[in-house]
Formats: structure tokens, sequence, C-alpha cells
């Protein structure tokens, strides 16, 4: 999980820096921030919560979570 985190805020930056106009640099960058971050905190907590419930069920219903409020909207 680390090796993806730094990779992802290596590689992510850059990229966005070709691909999006220099005006929605900061609104971009700091998207990706928190998103890196709510994610890195997500999987870090599942197994913190696996006494609870199992990290497969989990990530799952995040996933379920996710899809249905891109859907919605």
């Amino acid at each position: 999980m680390g090796y993806s985190a730094g990779s992802g805020f290596v590689c992510a930056p850059a990229v966005l820096r070709l691909a999006v106009p220099e005006s929605m640099r900061p609104t971009n960058f700091l998207f990706l921030a928190a998103a890196f971050s709510i994610g890195t905190f997500l999987a870090n907590s599942m197994f913190l919560l696996s006494f609870l419930i199992s990290p497969t069920v989990f990530s799952a219903g995040l996933t379920f979570a996710a899809g249905q409020i891109l859907k919605c909207k």
C-alpha cells in the first residue's frame, strides 16, 4: 500500500499538470490530495475494524455506496 500511495502522489500530479488547464489546477490538486488521504485512511481503518466487519465486506460496501452515489447524479 505504501508503494501505491507513494507512486500515486508522484505520478498523478505529473499527469494532471499535463492534462489540466492551469486555471483549474488548484482545485484538481486539492481533490487529488483529499482522495489519496481518504483512501489511505480507509485502507488502514479496514483492518482496525476487522473484528466488527470483514475487510472484504467493508470494501465491497464502500464500492457499492460510491456506485450508488454516482448513479444518482
